[in-house]
């Protein structure tokens, strides 16, 4: 069975760039456990993280522009990190387990 083994963020709302666990192109890091806790303070982004999933999700289901509109996200101006010029990117690692192959993907907005 397919799990996220880590994931990076980047230039989405708070975060100017977030990486958590392995993602498939860092071999020597950690992996995110089967079951990873979110611990923070009020504001410190727990629920901005769980929203850069939701975002994902979204844009994959109903594509970029309505994503950026749904969930009282407020358009693509404002999921941007504030000040930022870049791309806005989300990756992840997702490992397979055994002998199969680990893959992962890149979003740019």
């Amino acid at each position: 069975m397919a799990r996220i083994e880590g994931f990076r963020v980047k230039n989405f709302k708070v975060f100017k760039e977030i990486t958590l666990g392995r993602l498939w192109n860092q071999r020597e890091s950690e992996p995110l456990t089967h079951m990873t806790a979110v611990i923070g303070k009020n504001g410190a982004g727990k629920s901005t993280l769980f929203d850069a999933f939701g975002f994902l999700a979204d844009c994959l289901k109903n594509g970029v522009e309505e994503a950026c509109d749904s969930r009282q996200r407020g358009g693509f101006s404002r999921i941007r990190s504030q000040g930022q010029e870049g791309l806005m990117y989300l990756k992840n690692g997702c490992g397979k387990g055994g002998k199969d192959k680990e893959q992962g993907g890149l979003f740019h907005f």
